[in-house]
């Protein structure tokens, strides 16, 4: 018999030659011990279990660092040199000593300055565009759009409007509800039409009022023959 490698999953040893099969014969077994072998064999399968993506907070995701691929390489190439370093005994000098002693007991402070893209000298973070999240009547998110004046031309609505029920000074604008995307939260694509108006407002710590879906669709009906109107008049 050959010596069998370890693996992660336990393998039973057989006697048979190189030749045969491996697997036990089934011809002497029955119809019904198939039948139980399969369903066990089914029950010991592991299960992938999926979680569905929902709005997250930042705070509970891994943090990711950007940087470019110089700095990376150099990154990785300093690791390398104090492994090898080690690995040859380094860490039994007294230089050695002496600058874990100078690192512990804070004699220097290492600053890190965040190196600003070319994109973000150019704008202000006051003229930057706020990403604008648009509930339904039945507060659904159904749209995702990157600034205000997308989010007026896509409802037909008033930025000033949207402006106010983004911050709370009015409940709704027609037949929508507007939210600014929070900076410290998390929303992709998965989130469409599954995520609730109510569960948003609470991840940003808000308490906001709203409208009955009846009277949403009330006003939804006023607002439809208003914009026939105005389009028959024309």
């Amino acid at each position: 018999m050959r010596p069998v490698k370890p693996h992660s999953q336990p393998f039973k040893e057989y006697s048979k030659p190189l030749g045969a099969s491996l697997s036990p014969t089934t011809s002497g077994r029955t119809k019904a011990q198939k039948s139980n072998h399969n369903k066990q064999a089914i029950e010991e399968t592991p299960t992938l279990i999926i979680e569905n993506h929902m709005a997250k907070l930042k705070s509970e995701l891994d943090k990711w660092v950007s940087m470019s691929d110089k700095d990376y390489l150099d990154l990785v190439e300093d690791h390398i040199m104090m492994t090898a370093l080690r690995a040859a005994g380094i860490e039994q000098l007294p230089i050695y000593k002496s600058a874990q002693s100078i690192l512990k007991n804070n004699h220097i402070e290492v600053h890190l300055k965040p190196i600003k893209t070319a994109i973000q000298m150019r704008r202000s973070k006051f003229r930057r565009p706020q990403t604008i999240l648009i509930f339904n009547g039945t507060k659904v998110l159904v749209a995702i759009v990157r600034s205000l004046c997308c989010a007026a031309e896509l409802t037909h609505s008033q930025l000033a409007a949207i402006h106010n029920c983004c911050t709370g000074k009015t409940v709704r604008s027609g037949v929508y509800y507007y939210r600014q995307l929070h900076p410290d939260i998390l929303i992709d694509l998965s989130d469409l039409d599954n995520l609730k108006l109510e569960e948003y407002d609470s991840l940003c710590g808000d308490q906001r009022k709203y409208i009955s879906t009846k009277d949403m669709a009330r006003i939804r009906q006023r607002v439809k023959a208003k914009r026939k109107l105005k389009s028959e008049s024309i």
